[in-house]
């Protein structure tokens, strides 16, 4: 079954298991940025500093906001859980 299918619960359960084994050299590149993970949280499908420009960014790639997660990278660490804090978006 498609992620985007599954219930919310387990969508959830699956998005936060694959966004924890991202590293912290991984997530670097995206610090201060807002990303649009994909509901698996396996993809980064857009990002930027501008919440605005990710959000053309993502329409440019043909992906709807409701096919993502996203996330406000502030800071990594390895104590958080997903490895680095986000703000709730």
């Amino acid at each position: 079954m498609p992620s985007n299918k599954l219930p919310l619960a387990s969508r959830m359960k699956e998005f936060e298991e694959n966004r924890a084994k991202w590293t912290d050299e991984q997530l670097q590149p995206f610090l201060g940025q807002w990303v649009f993970f994909s509901l698996d949280g396996t993809q980064v499908l857009a990002h930027a500093v501008d919440l605005g420009e990710a959000y053309r960014s993502l329409n440019a790639a043909g992906v709807q906001p409701d096919e993502t997660v996203l996330d406000h990278i502030l800071e990594c660490f390895d104590i958080q859980i997903g490895l680095c804090e986000t703000e709730p978006a």
